[in-house]
């Protein structure tokens, strides 16, 4: 159950940053990103609906997460 809450928190978190920073990524991080945590797709539904492979679709939503992670310790050293 706490890692449930805890993977919520972070999912939640993850929104709110990329609600703020969005424009930092590229438009494939952004779709990958918004048919992972606003659609709820797999990492092979991504693919099938970007015409990619599933590794690229993966690649793609974390590329995305770290960006957003990254901009925000550079934020919060500032």
């Amino acid at each position: 159950m706490n890692d449930n809450i805890n993977d919520l928190i972070k999912r939640e978190e993850l929104i709110a940053l990329f609600e703020t920073y969005q424009d930092f990524l590229t438009q494939i991080q952004k779709q990958a990103f918004i048919l992972y945590f606003y659609e709820n797709l797999s990492y092979q539904e991504i693919a099938n609906e970007t015409a990619t492979s599933r590794s690229a679709a993966y690649d793609s939503v974390n590329k995305a997460i770290k960006k957003l992670q990254n901009i925000q310790q550079k934020l919060k050293k500032m």
